[in-house]
């Protein structure tokens, strides 16, 4: 088998013969790329990666042991590569409405949203670990202030009281500020433990206290809105800029092919 150092290796070599191929086509075009271009993206890059700051760059380039020319012409390979990919690639490509639908039609799994609930959640977070006796054993006995904490508050909630309050004056999670609200999640968005409880509660309904390891929690579900698969008009533009990209890498592709059948490249 081919290691995955031999396929990087391969991807690289790939890749630099492509470059080489398309500056040649470049130079057999007879074009030629202005001065000011490659000192005005020269200008960009010090500014955007090193705040303006030339001394900077030129000590980036001093440590990478390239000096400013070699940089320059490496700048000029970039414009080029990126110049003849954009005119020999039109940018602007058509993909018509029945090759939208039928890769639609083809993937629909793609598309389909899980269940959904809108979930409140008190979490206590546990106390320190029991204290120990003399001869090392825990005293086990002793029952986590925060359990009693969450079983008072479990009582309140079946005594009627607001859960969104309890959840803005109790909880140590991070939506304690928005009244434990989490809003519209799936079940990937929880942990499984509680997801496995969340997911089986009734809007309207909370759970009992569900002991973690960090913790206890108590849920509840305000809404629930079954899986679905997502229609046509709503994923169309996702659709025809994934075909289109795909389009896009194809003629690449063919264009590239075309330099090689030209070139005679043999690769060792």
């Amino acid at each position: 088998d081919v290691c995955s150092s031999d396929l990087l290796r391969l991807e690289a070599l790939k890749a630099l013969i492509e470059r080489q191929l398309i500056l040649q086509e470049f130079k057999t075009k007879g074009y030629q790329v202005p001065n000011h271009i490659v000192e005005q993206r020269l200008q960009e890059i010090i500014r955007d990666k090193f705040g303006g700051n030339r001394a900077a760059f030129i000590k980036t380039l001093e440590a990478e042991q390239m000096t400013l020319d070699e940089y320059k012409k490496d700048l000029l390979d970039q414009i080029i590569v990126q110049f003849m990919r954009h005119n020999n690639v039109s940018s602007e490509i058509m993909i018509s409405p029945y090759k939208i639908e039928k890769y639609y039609q083809e993937n629909a799994a793609q598309f389909a949203q899980e269940d959904q609930i809108k979930l409140r959640m008190i979490m206590l977070k546990k106390g320190p670990s029991p204290a120990q006796t003399s001869d090392g054993k825990s005293q086990e006995t002793e029952v986590d202030p925060q359990r009693k904490l969450a079983e008072e508050i479990l009582h309140k909630l079946d005594t009627g009281s607001d859960f969104g309050n309890l959840a803005g004056v109790y909880s140590d999670e991070d939506h304690k500020n928005n009244k434990g609200d989490w809003g519209w999640i799936d079940r990937k968005t929880l942990r499984p433990e509680l997801a496995d409880v969340a997911f089986r509660l009734r809007p309207g309904q909370h759970s009992h206290i569900i002991t973690t390891a960090d913790g206890y929690y108590i849920l509840q579900v305000y809404d629930f809105k079954r899986g679905q698969i997502l229609p046509l008009e709503k994923v169309r533009d996702q659709i025809e800029a994934h075909l289109a990209n795909e389009e896009r890498l194809r003629l690449q592709q063919k264009w590239l092919d075309s330099l090689k059948a030209k070139a005679y490249i043999k690769m060792f």
